[in-house]
């Protein structure tokens, strides 16, 4: 067996998002120690099979000429972040629902939105090390070197391209730095269940994949747009319907 260094920088991000998760709960006084193990477990496995069947269903052909075997072959990269987050959020519908937890929706959307883009920020240095989000050619002075055999046919010839994962890991690290420190500072007017933290990492996150989806490979569009802009625009749009709720809550506490 050999070591993986994806491997463990995905291992470390998840870690990292359930210590982040339980903390944001445990400052509201809302335990769920009791139930740890099994909401770690749900939330993981719902995590990993999403993102590996929104990556197969996005990239399909890919796998059409590959061994069956290559379809599980998830320490070799192929995982789609729009997947995982659906699949967690499975994960923890099925583990509320067996353990009747008490918690609202709205406040695990808020402590996973406080958690997610700290995991994001280092598990996207996974895919630095598997060279697989880079974007279009570029001089730039912090433009990666990618392999040859890494490279599309379209830009074979070129050595040095956008590093993809750095943009996203470092917009990631910032949002979510503005999450927490809402959090911490203003959990008074936004708790944990106002959908705050909720609304703004959709909106934040969902542009920022928008835009940098346009320095990626070019791939087939639907309507213009690519599958993970589409993806991304739907995060917009719920963080825009969620955000309204955000609303009444900031008028209540300035009331005061």
């Amino acid at each position: 067996m050999t070591f993986s260094w994806y491997g463990l920088l995905l291992g470390l991000s998840f870690i990292l998002f359930w210590y982040l998760f339980e903390k944001a709960l445990s400052s509201q006084r809302i335990n769920i120690s009791k139930k740890i193990n099994g909401a770690i477990l749900l939330t993981a496995l719902g995590a990993m099979v999403g993102a590996r069947a929104y990556h197969l269903i996005t990239d399909w052909s890919l796998y059409q000429e590959q061994p069956w075997w290559t379809l599980l072959a998830i320490w070799q990269g192929g995982l789609g972040i729009f997947g995982a987050i659906l699949g967690a959020l499975g994960g923890l519908f099925i583990w509320k629902q067996l353990n009747h937890i008490s918690l609202s929706w709205s406040e695990i959307g808020d402590a996973a939105a406080l958690a997610l883009p700290a995991a994001q920020a280092i598990g996207r240095w996974g895919n630095f090390v598997n060279q697989e989000l880079f974007g279009k050619p570029s001089t730039l002075p912090w433009a990666i070197p990618i392999s040859p055999e890494n490279r599309p046919e379209l830009w074979k010839d070129f050595a040095t391209f956008h590093p993809l994962f750095l943009y996203e890991s470092l917009f990631s690290f910032f949002l979510w730095l503005f999450l927490w420190f809402m959090f911490t500072k203003h959990s008074s007017t936004f708790p944990l269940g106002s959908r705050f933290y909720t609304s703004y990492y959709l909106i934040g996150y969902g542009s920022v994949r928008f835009s940098l989806e346009l320095l990626r490979y070019p791939t087939d569009l639907t309507f213009g747009l690519t599958t993970g802009q589409w993806s991304s625009l739907v995060l917009v749009a719920i963080g825009l319907l969620v955000f309204p709720r955000v609303f009444p809550l900031q008028w209540k506490q300035n009331a005061r």
